[in-house]
């Protein structure tokens, strides 16, 4: 289990229902329990181990529900490897748990259109073989 810490980053968007916070990508620093950055999550979902690792996942369920003030737990499948061994290179699932923050708390609106927002976020990430 490592500890994320960061932001989650959002747009505001526009479609024919109106206008809304449209998620763009996280920023997260997976620290274990002495402080230590073991890896980091960034866009499309990828994790890459400080050693250069790599770890790309895809959403393969979530809780039913979230709240204003929390995103959802999440279990992530691994969909691929990068080409690189190493600490990483093993695991075939993380799991997002206790996350706090990361949804936007500021209304989206016409004042806002393709204004950019990173909410700061955190939670533990479990990883499994």
């Amino acid at each position: 289990e490592l500890e994320g810490q960061g932001y989650q980053q959002f747009q505001c968007s526009r479609d024919r229902d109106g206008y809304y916070w449209r998620f763009v990508t996280p920023s997260v620093r997976l620290l274990d329990s002495q402080g230590r950055l073991v890896a980091t999550l960034g866009a499309d979902f990828a994790f890459t181990g400080s050693d250069g690792s790599l770890l790309r996942a895809k959403i393969v369920a979530s809780e039913a529900t979230s709240t204003h003030s929390r995103l959802k737990n999440v279990l992530f499948k691994v969909t691929a490897h990068g080409k690189k061994r190493g600490q990483l290179s093993s695991f075939l699932w993380v799991r997002r748990t206790s996350a706090k923050g990361g949804i936007p708390q500021t209304v989206c609106s016409s004042s806002h259109l393709s204004e950019v927002i990173k909410v700061p976020f955190s939670a533990t990430y479990a990883f499994y073989r």
